[in-house]
């Protein structure tokens, strides 16, 4: 069994690069909207810019709760976290966070191709 404070701290530190990619991605999407290009590249930029979104908003829930298990009071609750818990957690935020990879990788096909 894993202690419920590493294992939030995992997940959190997963969700916030997943996050991260996924910041980096809008910012320069906005930032590239306003330049002409293709309409099958427009078409492309707006897909990539709502997984974007999809993916960073998506994350602020298990993120905050990774947080508040962070900083409550764990004497209330149970100190570990069973291996099925376990094994879906983490199965989720990596999922999240390779789908962030991937879309940041196409990202930087669409804008400097």
């Amino acid at each position: 069994m894993l202690d419920i404070h590493i294992y939030a701290l995992i997940l959190l530190i997963i969700r916030l690069a997943s996050m991260a990619f996924m910041l980096f991605v809008l910012h320069r999407q906005v930032s590239l909207f306003k330049f002409p290009v293709g309409r099958n590249i427009a078409k492309l930029r707006r897909v990539l810019f709502m997984l974007a979104l999809a993916i960073f908003l998506g994350n602020f829930i298990p993120a905050s709760i990774d947080i508040m298990t962070l900083m409550g009071d764990a004497t209330t609750r149970p100190q570990f976290v069973g291996l099925t818990s376990v094994v879906y957690s983490f199965s989720n935020g990596l999922t999240a966070l390779l789908s962030a990879f991937l879309i940041w990788k196409l990202y930087q096909i669409a804008a400097y191709d």
